[in-house]
């Protein structure tokens, strides 16, 4: 038996953050053009109904076509052995296969003329629909940038933060042995190269980084791909993989 919660959670979600203005304008240009393919899909029905109406008169063609085909074998297998009387022609089938052609070409041509109508808007909103497919990959280029000029941001702010942590390191061991703090220094000094009883494999750190590279390159290369169905596609920063060390004995 599935056990209902004492008390659901009937929380109304959480909003998605606000896309970039690249990124937006890129959502925009995607509703733009499901909207257009909409329009052309209903603008489409004459040329469908026309489609299913020469369908329609092609099976009503094959079927007297087929009645004949009847007709003339069973004469012939008569011929071959002339028994009784002449097969009678099949005149009843023919009166409905008749009747089902003189329809189908009513509707075959009814449907033309429609779809004939409405070609000449349908093809001026086609055109539309293909303007707004040359714009595509302009606006995934300007996201793009976008995307690359806010990780080289980050990257300098990265880096800034990565030079103030390695002056806190050289302060605090600078500042113990200016102190003749040895054990101070010493824990500095360890911690620098690698600490908890460890130390860092310098060749192996460095490989790490070069992998953790070229994984995260090789992420980025799928970003255009799925910003052409998502302007809020984006890549996210894995650097989890813990560096490889050696005993510090």
């Amino acid at each position: 038996m599935r056990l209902v919660p004492l008390f659901a959670d009937d929380s109304p979600p959480e909003p998605s953050p606000p896309l970039s203005p690249a990124r937006e304008a890129l959502r925009q240009h995607y509703r733009r053009q499901g909207e257009q393919l909409e329009k052309l899909r209903v603008m489409g029905a004459p040329v469908r109904e026309a489609q299913a109406t020469e369908q329609r008169l092609k099976q009503a063609e094959q079927a007297l076509d087929d009645i004949a085909t009847l007709e003339r074998r069973q004469l012939d297998e008569w011929m071959r052995e002339p028994r009784g009387a002449l097969p009678p022609p099949l005149s009843e089938q023919r009166a409905e296969a008749l009747a089902e052609l003189a329809s189908a070409t009513q509707a075959h041509d009814v449907a033309q003329r429609r779809a004939a109508g409405s070609d000449p808007a349908f093809r001026v909103e086609e055109e539309k629909l293909f303007g707004l497919n040359r714009e595509t990959p302009a606006l995934i280029d300007a996201v793009l940038v976008e995307e690359v000029n806010a990780l080289a941001d980050r990257l300098r702010a990265a880096k800034l933060r990565v030079a103030a942590l390695i002056g806190l390191v050289k302060g605090i061991e600078h500042s113990a042995l200016l102190n003749k703090r040895t054990a101070a220094a010493v824990g500095a000094v360890h911690a620098w190269r690698g600490g908890q009883g460890t130390l860092l494999d310098e060749q192996a750190f460095r490989q790490c980084e070069l992998d953790t590279a070229e994984a995260h390159r090789v992420l980025a290369l799928g970003l255009l791909d799925k910003l052409r169905a998502d302007p809020a596609a984006t890549v996210d920063i894995d650097t989890r993989a813990p560096p490889t060390t050696e005993s510090a004995a």
